[in-house]
C-alpha cells in the first residue's frame, strides 16, 4: 500500500522468525536498529537456551546481545546481505546509542546530566523492572555486558562495511526506554558512536543531516545548505569536527589557557602551567527550525526548572515504601 502511494517505508525487526533479508527482499527503504541483520547472516537458527522467553524482558534482550557472536554467524551471507541492502536502495539506522547501557550498566545510571535533566517520572521508568520495556537490568552481570561489547564490535564493523559499499546510514535513538537514551541526548551520543564505528566526523554529520533527509524523501529540501533548501542549523560552540561531543546539549569540559580553548595536544604549554584551566563549554547555541531562532541555553534552563519543580512535587516516601 505504501508503494503504491508513493510513500517511503522503515522496519522495526524484533528478534523474531522474520528477517532484514525479508524485509530488504519485500523493499523497504530503511531498517531499523540491528537484530534482523544479524539475524539474515546465520546459519540456521539462534542458539538459545531452551528456557529462553521472548515474553521475558531479561531474556529478549539479554539474549539480543549475542546475536553477532553467534557461532553460526556467516561473514559471507552477512556480507552479501549488506551489498544487496545498497543494491537495493535500504539505508540503516542503526541507534547504537538506544541499547549502550547493555555493554556499561554503572555508567549509563550516573550520567551527569540526569542530574538536572532527568525527569522523575522518567527516573521512575527506567528502574529495572520484568514488565517495563527494555528497564530488564535485574541482576545484570559483569558477564552480560562483555557479550554485549562484543557483540558492539560485530556490528559496528557490519555498519561500516555497508557504509564502504555505498550504504544510506542515519542517525537516531529510541529515547525514554533504556538508561542513557534521553531524550535530546541519546541522539549526540549516536554520533560519537558512528565515528567510534570508523566513521570520519564529517560522515557521521552527512549520516545526521543529508542521508536522514534521503530517507524521508525530502533531500530536495532539506539536509544541506543549498540555496531554496530549508535552513535548519545548530549553532555549535565549538567544532564538531575537533570534538562531537560539543554537541552535546550540556556541554563537555574543555582545556583552556589564558582564556582561549586550545587542543589538548597542544605543544604550547607545559605540565606545570598555572595559565591551563579545565572549563565547562560547547554546547548549542541556537536551534534554527523553519527559520525560527532557538536560544538553547534558555531551553534547557526552563527544563531544567520544570525537573526541579517535578521533582519538588514528588511525593517522599518512607523506608518501607509508604508516603
Amino acid at each position: 500500500e505504501a508503494k503504491k502511494l508513493g510513500l517511503p517505508t522503515t522496519v522495526h525487526i524484533a528478534v523474531g522468525e522474520a528477517t532484514a533479508r525479508d524485509f530488504v527482499d519485500l523493499g523497504v527503504n530503511c531498517i531499523e536498529h540491528f537484530y534482523g541483520v544479524a539475524d539474515a547472516a546465520l546459519d540456521g537458527i539462534q542458539d538459545f537456551p531452551p528456557e529462553m522467553n521472548y515474553a521475558n524482558e531479561i531474556h529478549r534482550f539479554g539474549r539480543a546481545g549475542e546475536l553477532y557472536t553467534q557461532t553460526n554467524l556467516n561473514r559471507e551471507k552477512l556480507s552479501q546481505l549488506l551489498s544487496d541492502m545498497v543494491a537495493k536502495g535500504v539505508a540503516w539506522s542503526p541507534t547504537m546509542s538506544t541499547y549502550e547501557a547493555a555493554r556499561d550498566l554503572i555508567k549509563a545510571q550516573n550520567l551527569p546530566w540526569y542530574k538536572d535533566y532527568l525527569h522523575p517520572s522518567l527516573e521512575e521508568y527506567y528502574k529495572p523492572s520484568m514488565t517495563r520495556h527494555g528497564t530488564f537490568w535485574i541482576g545484570w552481570t559483569e558477564a552480560q555486558e562483555v557479550q554485549w561489547r562484543h557483540n558492539y564490535e560485530v556490528w559496528m564493523a557490519a555498519l561500516r562495511e555497508f557504509g564502504l559499499k555505498g550504504g544510506v546510514i542515519t542517525t537516531g535513538d529510541d529515547a525514554g526506554y533504556l538508561y542513557g537514551s534521553l531524550y535530546g541526548f541519546g541522539i549526540s551520543r549516536e554520533l560519537e558512536l558512528h565515528h567510534e564505528a570508523g566513521f570520519h566526523p564529517l560522515e557521521v554529520l552527512r549520516h545526521a543531516t543529508a542521508d536522514g533527509a534521503q530517507v524521508i524523501g525530502m533531500d530536495d529540501r532539506l539536509g544541506r545548505i543549498r540555496p531554496g533548501l530549508i535552513g535548519d542549523l545548530l549553532v555549535i560552540n565549538g567544532n564538531p569536527l575537533e570534538n562531537l561531543r560539543v554537541m552535546n546539549p550540556a556541554g563537555t569540559d574543555l582545556m583552556s589557557y589564558n582564556g582561549q580553548i586550545i587542543d589538548n595536544y597542544s605543544s604550547i604549554v607545559k605540565p606545570e602551567d598555572r595559565n591551563v584551566k579545565q572549563v565547562h563549554g560547547g554546547g548549542i547555541e541556537w536551534t534554527i527550525k523553519d527559520g525560527i531562532p532557538y536560544h538553547v541555553p534558555t531551553l534547557m534552563r526552563e527544563v531544567k526548572e520544570m525537573v526541579t519543580k517535578a521533582r519538588s512535587e514528588k511525593p517522599r516516601t518512607t523506608t518501607s515504601g509508604q508516603p
